[in-house]
């Protein structure tokens, strides 16, 4: 590999990289929003609470999930 392609933004594996940075991203957001749902709506959770749950929650995740992918 020289060096252009090593440099190149666009290269296949950092659209991969991005890729799955994405799809981690949006993972938090989906479990942020439902635990926020889950406990403000069904457990009557205060509303500042059920942020902080599903925050906590969805910051756990990616931790874990960027570990598992390795990004």
């Amino acid at each position: 590999m020289d060096l252009a392609q090593k440099n190149n933004p666009l290269s296949k594996k950092k659209i991969i990289q991005l890729f799955k940075f994405g799809m981690v991203g949006l993972s938090g957001l989906v479990i942020d929003f439902s635990i926020t749902y889950f406990f403000k709506e069904h457990l009557h959770f205060d509303p500042y609470l059920a942020n902080a749950l599903g925050f906590g929650f969805a910051v756990v995740n990616n931790y874990f999930i960027n570990r598992i992918l390795d990004i």
